[in-house]
Formats: structure tokens, C-alpha cells, sequence
């Protein structure tokens, strides 16, 4: 990220825990499954004071990502893409490449979170 126009942006999300890596490198325009991006929004919440939150998940997500696909999940923090079951379990698609207009979704409900 030597010479990236969002290297400082990155750095502080670092410096927060809101971005981290068990490598030292950075790939800011590389794809992403939605349970990291789950993460990082999750991380920035809790610097909010918003506690792990449960739901109902079908589906595959990691070990390392529930608590945040959970408490995403729990927030109704996703698109029409997402669609909860009749019983209550909702597939985030976890390891699903998250698309932009997803991300933007995200990235707009979490805005609008009342804490």
C-alpha cells in the first residue's frame, strides 16, 4: 500500500482493530467474502459499545467470523440479496464474494444503526 490514495484511511483502521491481518500486507482492491466484511463492520460497532448479538444461521461461516456474521445478522444489517427462512435461519452467504451495491447496502444500515 507504499503509494495507495487509501493508505492512511487503512492505516487507522489498523491502529483501531477494525482491519487485521495474520500477514503484513494489505490488498485494498481485492475481493472480499461477506463475512469479512461482516468482520470489520462488526469491529467498528463494537467501538460503538454494541455487544455480541445472536441469530439463526444456516449455512457455512467460519469459526473466527460468527460472532460478527451473528451480530450482523442480528441488526438485519444486509440487502435483498439475503433472504430469512420461514423458521427464522438466515444463510448470510458467508464465503460469497461480497459485491459493491452489497457492501454499500452494509455500509448504509450500519450508518443508520440506532445504538
Amino acid at each position: 500500500m507504499k503509494n495507495h490514495k487509501a493508505k492512511a484511511v487503512v492505516q487507522t483502521a489498523v491502529e483501531y482493530g477494525i482491519v487485521t491481518s495474520t500477514s503484513k500486507t494489505f490488498k485494498p482492491n481485492a475481493t472480499i467474502p461477506r463475512q469479512e466484511a461482516a468482520s470489520y463492520v462488526y469491529r467498528v460497532l463494537t467501538l460503538s459499545g454494541v455487544q455480541p448479538m445472536d441469530a439463526k444461521l444456516s449455512g457455512s461461516t467460519d469459526k473466527w467470523a460468527l460472532d460478527s456474521v451473528k451480530t450482523i445478522v442480528a441488526l438485519r444489517l444486509y440487502g435483498p440479496e439475503i433472504k430469512p427462512k420461514k423458521d427464522g435461519t438466515v444463510n448470510y452467504q458467508s464465503k460469497k464474494i461480497m459485491k459493491r451495491q452489497e457492501a454499500a447496502a452494509l455500509i448504509a444500515k450500519t450508518i443508520n444503526v440506532n445504538l
